[in-house]
């Protein structure tokens, strides 16, 4: 099993947005190694070999959803520790719910501008890569003392 200390997979089925945040990210963090899996099925593939540090899934994909997977890797005790950020173009609340419930650890609207998906990014690597999850042998960033 292959655990990279700064491995992202991406589940994302739009060609377009998934090399788009696939770049801003590795822009943003070029410690970042990003994975696409473009299905669930892949993704499922891509558990068999790797544990990524953070999973950020689209819930619109095919075969399983991307609600069925978050549920297959919460219920699994090799892969329910993995954090994983929820992205969708929807934000209605049943799916906000639906996502909450199988135990997602974020949601994020997908924003549709360039730059707003950078501003997104930059807050998910700070938030998730400085402070819960830095790298071996680094402390996280402590907030400044008022």
């Amino acid at each position: 099993m292959h655990s990279a200390s700064s491995s992202v997979l991406l589940v994302e089925d739009n060609e377009a947005y998934s090399y788009l945040t696939r770049r801003l990210l590795q822009s943003i963090n070029p410690a970042l190694d990003v994975h696409v899996a473009r299905d669930g099925e892949e993704a499922l593939a891509f558990f068999r070999r790797h544990r990524p540090r953070l999973v950020l899934l689209d819930l619109v994909v095919p075969s399983p959803s991307g609600l069925e997977l978050l549920q297959a890797m919460k219920g699994n005790e090799e892969t329910a520790h993995l954090p994983v950020i929820v992205l969708s173009g929807h934000g209605d609340d049943r799916r906000v719910w639906s996502a909450y419930h199988q135990y997602a650890n974020a949601f994020l609207i997908k924003p549709d501008a360039p730059d707003d998906l950078h501003a997104a990014l930059v807050a998910l690597n700070d938030f998730w890569f400085k402070r819960v999850l830095p790298s071996p042998g680094t402390r996280p960033v402590e907030r400044n003392p008022a």
